[in-house]
């Protein structure tokens, strides 16, 4: 088994763009239109801190992702099999636990910490544009980057944009809801930003950590070794 994937999150000390104060931070969707004039209508409005989100632009959209995701290739996103069958919810809830207890491999304090994290949602009409500097996707010519969601971390209390969030698939959902709880937790212990909380999420939802194969196949003394590696790797960052 290669070892190299877990140092993939040796790195991680937390990114988001800071809006109304220092103590609120949110997260990011990628959300592309129809045609390069709407995204350009959207881009220049938000830009302005205007809504642009009529129903008439709403009806352009063709996708909306997390941006955390979209930040992840493609090809190396974890497939989440046979969600279609069932509720939105329970699709929800399968994602939300196999996200978990992947951080439960961790460790099981920080899993614990982040599960109980204080979010709560309330629904927002329009958000800010975004200014995260480190966004390090290329967007294309017929999407934006859109703010969904922004936390006050004393409170976690999150507001969210519903019009796009919506819009996401179940994963990119859940990815949000796992991003606002890192978010939350790492703030608290004296990060500035979230350009690495997207890395960890997208690292959680990727088919490198499938590649761990730490639910079957690893032998007893591999998953120790690998957990050693890991909290190792994590110690600077999450204060095991």
């Amino acid at each position: 088994m290669k070892l190299y994937n877990i140092i993939l999150i040796s790195s991680i000390f937390f990114s988001i763009h800071l809006h109304a104060g220092d103590k609120s931070h949110g997260g990011d969707a990628y959300v592309c239109f129809q045609d390069i004039q709407t995204a350009d209508q959207v881009n220049k409005k938000l830009k302005e801190h205007i809504n642009p989100f009529t129903e008439k632009v709403l009806a352009k959209i063709t996708s909306a992702k997390l941006l955390d995701l979209v930040e992840l290739n493609k090809h190396n996103l974890y497939k989440f099999k046979n969600l279609k069958k069932y509720s939105l919810k329970d699709a929800r809830e399968k994602v939300y636990h196999r996200i978990i207890n992947r951080l439960y491999f961790i460790d099981g304090k920080y899993a614990e910490l982040i599960d109980q994290a204080p979010i709560s949602y309330r629904t927002y009409g329009s958000l800010p544009d975004i200014a995260d500097e480190r966004i390090k996707f290329n967007r294309k010519e017929h999407c934006a980057f859109v703010q969904i969601a922004i936390q006050d971390i004393d409170t976690g209390d999150v507001d969210r944009f519903e019009k796009i969030y919506d819009r996401l698939n179940p994963v990119h959902q859940v990815a949000l809801d796992i991003h606002e709880k890192l978010l939350n937790y790492h703030i608290k212990q004296g990060e500035e930003d979230s350009f690495n909380v997207r890395k960890l999420v997208g690292y959680l939802f990727s088919k490198e950590f499938s590649s761990l194969k730490i639910y079957s196949k690893a032998k007893d003394q591999e998953i120790e070794d690998l957990k050693i590696l890991t909290k190792k790797k994590f110690k600077k960052y999450l204060n095991f």
